[in-house]
């Protein structure tokens, strides 16, 4: 389980709770006995703070998904709720396969009309702006015809045979913290290679037409596809009272528009990362990184 599963499984669990009243309740919410389960193992490992916050998040979310449900014209019912955001209940809550790279609902509300809307629930203690999407390795080396598998392997070779490291990734990271002069040595080669992977996706990103790169951007990193059943992304915002929710329709905000009409460019920012404009308006941030300690973790990437 990562780090963040247990926060995200109590808002993800609250804002189906909220959503159907807003003083709460599990009348309505498939699968509660499970939910119920999952919520006390949850609290007890993020603690009463974190939890107390993530609750708080929860209702300003549900208050916030019903204003924009009725700014949207939802004038049915919510009949049920699902929580979602394990493999194959989305398709099993619509009777229909649904791919989870191309849709993270989290929270599915079901109407009394049959109709459903997906919600993406998030919690931010900064300011709201959370990744969209974590594609993996593979999934870039597919889209960009690159081989930043084959990069990271080598470089992982050549510094396990450099400096007698342990092969696995847990007694690498072990053997790293007690040994602080080897460990400076491999953050440098971490930093390198953290470097040339940007720097490399950079170089196929700016080749892209401009269909392409809007494209790319859709599939890859935003989760902005159009996709079955309809969601949004629900944000809650704030380390303390007042809380606030951020409610975003992937097919419609300011900065996908700009996409659909500005021209796309592609920019280095710091040392890892590459900012996405569209005409002048910064649409979003194209990040590489290790999982935790360098050369003994996976490289990850996010769009936020």
């Amino acid at each position: 389980m990562s780090a963040n599963t247990a926060p995200a499984d109590v808002s993800e669990i609250l804002l189906g709770y909220y959503l159907l009243s807003p003083k709460g309740t599990w009348v309505g919410f498939k699968g509660s006995a499970e939910a119920k389960r999952v919520l006390g193992t949850r609290k007890t490992q993020i603690g009463e703070n974190e939890y107390l916050i993530r609750s708080s998040h929860a209702q300003v979310m549900a208050l916030s998904t019903h204003k924009w449900m009725k700014s949207k014209g939802y004038d049915s019912k919510i009949k049920f709720v699902y929580w979602t955001a394990r493999p194959g209940a989305l398709s099993k809550a619509v009777k229909r396969k649904v791919s989870p790279a191309n849709n993270p609902t989290d929270i599915l509300i079901e109407f009394v009309n049959g109709k459903f809307l997906g919600v993406s629930a998030k919690s931010s203690k900064g300011s709201g702006n959370i990744a969209f999407k974590n594609p993996g390795m593979q999934n870039i080396d597919k889209a960009l015809h690159s081989n930043i598998k084959k990069i990271v392997k080598d470089r992982e070779r050549i510094t396990i045979k450099k400096f007698k490291l342990p092969k696995t990734q847990d007694s690498r990271k072990k053997y790293l913290d007690n040994t602080p002069d080897i460990r400076k040595q491999t953050d440098v080669i971490g930093t390198d290679l953290l470097i040339k992977i940007r720097n490399l996706i950079l170089r196929k990103l700016n080749v892209l037409s401009q269909k392409m790169a809007l494209n790319h951007l859709l599939h890859v990193w935003l989760n902005a596809e159009e996709t079955y059943p309809q969601y949004i992304k629900v944000t809650g915002i704030g380390k303390k009272a007042p809380y606030r929710a951020k409610v975003e329709d992937p097919l419609n905000n300011a900065k996908l528009n700009a996409l659909y009409t500005k021209k796309i460019s592609f920019k280095k920012a710091g040392e890892f990362s590459i900012i996405v404009k569209a005409g002048t308006k910064s649409v979003m941030r194209i990040r590489d990184k290790f999982n935790s300690t360098k050369m003994a973790s996976s490289v990850e990437f996010s769009g936020e």
